[in-house]
């Protein structure tokens, strides 16, 4: 099915949503007013944020996170990359404490300082592609979504693109797929 809209001649718009086979001729499912979907959607999904649900969704997608950022090799490689820059300006620096030839210490502790900073930036970078989040923020979160207005188009749109997946509509009955 898909949103449409049409304007009376008394100039209020209306919303709903029809079947796609409607206007070929291949469907005879009679359109459905949006809010009276989407009333129900909402609510079924306000329905699942019980503090059990809360809690196991939260544990899930807290583990979730954990293994995404675990499963990253290339930031595991910098990490060591940088480590190993770390020993090696240390004992460039101990070497220049000891006398040793300075200006070819030098030229080698500068390029590896810049090729630490290098590694530190791109670090930063592959970091910066996961999200971090404790079990209590997704549960705040949860929580808050929970809480929020159902009336506000907004938080309509987000709880939806959250928790929906798939919506089957019949003519007797509406049939909904959580992503949860």
């Amino acid at each position: 099915m898909v949103g449409l809209f049409g304007t009376s001649k008394s100039g209020n718009t209306y919303y709903y949503y029809s079947c796609n086979g409607t206007r070929k001729k291949e469907c005879r499912k009679k359109n459905v007013p949006k809010n009276k979907i989407e009333d129900i959607v909402v609510e079924r999904c306000r329905e699942l944020l019980t503090t059990k649900n809360i809690d196991m969704i939260s544990k899930e997608v807290y583990s979730i996170c954990q293994k995404e950022n675990n499963q990253n090799t290339l930031l595991k490689c910098l990490k060591k990359r940088k480590k190993e820059l770390e020993s090696i300006i240390q004992n460039l620096i101990k070497a220049i404490e000891g006398g040793q030839n300075l200006d070819l210490i030098n030229d080698s502790l500068t390029k590896r300082r810049f090729e630490l900073e290098d590694v530190k930036k791109q670090i930063h970078n592959e970091e910066m592609k996961f999200v971090n989040l404790t079990r209590e923020q997704i549960k705040s979160f949860l929580m808050l979504i929970k809480k929020g207005n159902k009336d506000n188009i907004k938080y309509r749109k987000t709880l939806i693109s959250i928790f929906v997946n798939k919506i089957y509509l019949y003519d007797d009955r509406l049939t909904i797929l959580f992503n949860v």
